[in-house]
């Protein structure tokens, strides 16, 4: 029995509890039995949380997900499996419709965080002015892919990037996200997604991730004629217009090196970092000669709430920063992405209020 199936029986079996247990009260079926099997839902939370953090080593994100399922799935259960007590008996109370009814907006909010959001494509398009850019450029952005497979939803963010013409794609990281015992069989498929991106724009360009390895890109590289940047850059010219990217890795490898060359570039090159984690703006303040650092990474945050932001970030940016889109962090242009899949693992996977994204950023002269 997985978690989802116990966690649907549990709930049934507290609400069959709770709505017996309210027919003792003066509400019968009514708020107190709601209240009755909500506590007992939240005493399961907590003992499966113990059990199963005992059992299965849950991480943060594990922990997260089984909060999401008692939410979404274990309170909807528990508010239908009261009314249906409350029918059998023929004996709720007023207002325990409206109690069962409000019980079921979390099924609704799960089903569209994990059924319809994650799969609602946008593109993030902004404009960017660059003193010493003598001609428009327009970079596409594909971060966090981080799937396991390859399919219509992934293909039709290559369409979408590739529909707006951009001269330059960034990758920053985590293309995917896989047993390593997987990658093997599905490395022609990102092989032929990366060469759609190599076959129509002359500069692709990607960095390691969190999920992602060197070797497997470095394969992907050689297929498909893309760049892969480790702690160096790439020099070329768009028109008449210098251009520079840098790349950085995990390890993070003769960083001084690196720094010290685009500190000393020609002030009229356009000069992009590429990083997977935004941090590198807080970690290298002292970045010379960078006109836009572009990350991915915090995914948004995957859920927002209004008015307070991304919940959970794992970055040191501020949050208005981590929740995406271009700012101005110290004195420097930052872009993050919200990215373009979804945390795999023990993860929940559900996106509310941060939808998926490409990004397309045009670069002109100010």
């Amino acid at each position: 029995m997985d978690l989802s199936t116990a966690l649907l029986v549990a709930s049934a079996l507290c609400g069959v509890g709770a709505g017996l247990l309210g027919q003792r009260g003066r509400d019968y079926l009514g708020f107190g039995a709601f209240v009755t099997g909500f506590a007992a839902l939240m005493a399961l939370l907590i003992m499966a949380f113990v059990l199963f953090s005992a059992m299965a080593g849950l991480n943060e994100f594990g922990i997260f997900h089984l909060i999401y399922l008692v939410v979404v799935v274990g309170v909807p259960v528990m508010g239908l499996t009261i009314a249906a007590t409350a029918r059998f008996y023929k004996r709720g109370s007023t207002g325990l419709g409206a109690l069962v009814l409000l019980s079921l907006v979390p099924a609704a909010v799960g089903l569209y965080g994990t059924h319809i959001e994650p799969g609602n494509l946008r593109v993030d398009a902004h404009r960017l002015e660059v003193p010493g850019v003598n001609r428009a450029i327009r970079v596409g952005v594909l971060a966090d892919l981080q799937s396991p497979t390859i399919g219509d939803y992934e293909n039709g963010a290559i369409d979408e990037l590739l529909a707006a013409d951009p001269q330059i794609v960034v990758i920053p990281g985590d293309l995917w996200h896989m047993p390593a015992s997987e990658y093997a069989v599905r490395e022609p498929e990102l092989v032929e997604l990366v060469r759609r991106l190599t076959n129509a724009v002359e500069f692709v360009v990607m960095v390691e991730g969190d999920n992602d390895n060197l070797d497997g890109l470095s394969r992907i590289a050689e297929f498909t004629g893309a760049t892969l940047l480790q702690d160096d850059f790439i020099e070329f010219e768009i028109g008449a217009q210098p251009v520079i990217i840098a790349g950085i890795t995990r390890k993070g490898v003769g960083l001084e090196g690196l720094f010290g060359h685009l500190s000393g570039a020609d002030p009229n090159a356009l000069t992009i970092m590429l990083s997977h984690w935004p941090d590198v703006v807080e970690r290298h303040p002292d970045i010379s000669g960078t006109d836009l650092v572009i990350s991915g990474h915090t995914h948004g945050g995957q859920v927002s709430i209004p008015g307070f932001g991304p919940l959970v970030t794992h970055s040191d940016v501020p949050r208005n920063v981590a929740a995406g889109g271009l700012h101005v962090l110290g004195e420097r242009n930052i872009y993050v992405s919200t990215g373009v899949g979804l945390e795999r693992g023990q993860a929940p996977q559900v996106r509310l209020g941060v939808r998926p994204s490409i990004g397309v950023i045009d670069i002109v002269g100010s």
